[in-house]
């Protein structure tokens, strides 16, 4: 077996160098076996590069967002003593991810800023009115990736972060795992505006974020 694989090597090699008049002085049987090697390995390259077309395609495509089990914790120190923990939902977006090929990399995703959510209903609805949020008039908060690099932990995603009406350079560590982005934030509110005529006592300067995203 081994001296016919030697044997086709060969045989297949002198095509490259002989007319096809000398080629068709060939007996019938050498020619066909010659021609089926021939395809043979065509069809087999053919067949790898599809297969790795199809890969680089399915990996570089845009990711869909699952708006239910992505979203925003944060904590923010209330009267100094004890932290207030909520949340932000209704996460949507374009993620344009590819590990392999950074440089296409690209996050544009907000979350609704009305679906705030401390637990405590007064609370909620207070961060949604002027002195905080705003929701009415500034209705998402949202991240616009710029460059995305790799990182010895993980990945960072330098980009805008505009909330309450206001952009701002940020940068944020992330890990991607088994469909699923995990970044942290840390903020001072008092950058975007947001609860100025509160006191640092009352609710604290740096917020603490999670950021949470699914894709599918």
């Amino acid at each position: 077996m081994h001296a016919l694989v030697e044997s086709l090597g060969r045989e297949v090699a002198v095509t490259k160098y002989i007319s096809k008049n000398e080629l068709l002085l060939w007996p019938r049987e050498r020619t066909n076996r010659v021609f089926f090697a021939v395809k043979s390995d065509f069809m087999k390259q053919l067949i790898l590069t599809m297969v790795a077309t199809a890969i680089f395609y399915v990996t570089a495509a845009a990711q869909t967002i699952d708006t239910g089990n992505s979203g925003v914790k944060f904590e923010v120190s209330n009267m100094g003593m004890r932290k207030v923990k909520g949340s932000f939902s209704g996460m949507k977006g374009t993620i344009d991810f590819n590990p392999q090929n950074l440089s296409t990399a690209h996050f544009e995703v907000c979350v609704a800023a009305n679906s705030v959510n401390t637990g405590n209903e007064k609370r909620d609805h207070h961060l949604k009115e002027k002195d905080f949020f705003e929701t009415e008039k500034y209705p998402e908060i949202c991240f616009t990736s710029s460059q995305i690099t790799k990182t010895a932990t993980g990945y960072n995603a330098g980009g805008k972060l505009t909330a309450h009406g206001v952009t701002r350079e940020v940068t944020i560590p992330f890990t991607y795992n088994n469909h699923v982005f995990e970044g942290k934030l840390t903020i001072n509110r008092l950058d975007y505006k947001i609860g100025e005529g509160t006191g640092t006592f009352m609710v604290g300067n740096e917020v603490q974020m999670v950021i949470t995203c699914v894709v599918n």
